[in-house]
């Protein structure tokens, strides 16, 4: 049997909220009921009493004092008495509180047995549930052995591939540029290409402190090299042994003779001057340092 130790407990706490409230107005005991016993909010409470919120805080807060100057001025007073009131008769209410908790205690039995039952009813549901889909995929065959495995058939025999004729890979067509061609005629725009090629390498062999000479050089360097561009490489490789460590290359550009298929070129940095010969086979480069 299951024994409530705390009912007299709560009995004694509700006997001396009953005592204090009898301090506090009709409306104030049911502003605190809705506000402590309910959980009611401020709005609500409000709504109930046809105030508004701020007037229902009004009321709690007045409404506390009162009762804790009562608790204080008027504790509990003691229920028991040494003696039973005319007309009690003890047994009888032992008997009746007996029975109070026996049907308590009966009821919550009553409540488990039931839920008990709920949830057996619920799992002998989803048994039979399961049990039906398993029996379905069992006659769907989902449940039968796999197959046996294909036996691997031989693998066929090995045929030697036929071999390939050899074909030689035809070499790969040079690229030149048409002002190198020799078998083009060249023209004043090809000897300014041929004199921008020829300047750019030998400006990329010589050292930043051997050109860029704002005057007309007072030496000079000649050389003739075939209309190719690795001749043309060659030339200005002879043309920098030919110049001492000391030259600086000069940026001022030499005159071109009006009967001379010839370009002269030039920047900061240097000039030269390139001039056809030999009907374009050949080119002569010249450049001046100081």
């Amino acid at each position: 049997m299951l024994i409530d130790w705390g009912y007299e407990t709560r009995l004694i706490d509700r006997i001396a909220v009953r005592q204090a409230a009898a301090a506090l107005t009709s409306r104030e005991r049911r502003v605190l009921t809705r506000y402590y016993g309910r959980d009611e909010t401020l709005d609500e409470v409000g709504k109930h009493e046809g105030v508004t919120k701020e007037r229902v805080r009004q009321l709690i807060t007045h409404a506390i004092p009162k009762l804790q100057a009562r608790i204080a001025a008027e504790p509990l007073r003691p229920t028991a008495r040494t003696t039973p009131p005319p007309g009690f008769d003890k047994q009888a209410f032992l008997r009746h509180m007996r029975g109070l908790i026996e049907q308590r205690e009966t009821l919550a039995r009553e409540r488990i047995a039931e839920r008990e039952a709920y949830e057996r009813d619920v799992y002998a549901r989803e048994r039979k549930s399961l049990d039906a889909i398993m029996r379905r995929e069992e006659l769907a065959g989902l449940f039968d052995p796999p197959p046996p495995p294909k036996p691997k058939l031989p693998p066929p025999p090995y045929v030697p591939p036929k071999p390939l004729p050899y074909v030689p890979a035809a070499a790969p067509a040079q690229h030149v540029e048409p002002w190198f061609n020799p078998a083009r005629q060249p023209t004043v725009g090809d000897m300014r290409c041929i004199a921008q090629y020829a300047l750019g390498y030998l400006l990329a062999i010589l050292p930043p402190q051997q050109y860029g000479s704002g005057t007309m050089g007072t030496h000079a360097a000649h050389v003739i090299c075939a209309r190719d561009a690795d001749a043309i490489a060659t030339a200005m490789q002879s043309l920098k042994r030919a110049m001492p460590n000391t030259a600086r290359l000069s940026a001022v550009k030499l005159d071109v003779p009006k009967d001379l298929l010839a370009a002269s070129i030039g920047d900061h940095r240097g000039a030269i001057r390139v001039a056809s010969l030999d009907s374009g086979r050949q080119v002569s480069l010249e450049v001046t340092w100081t």
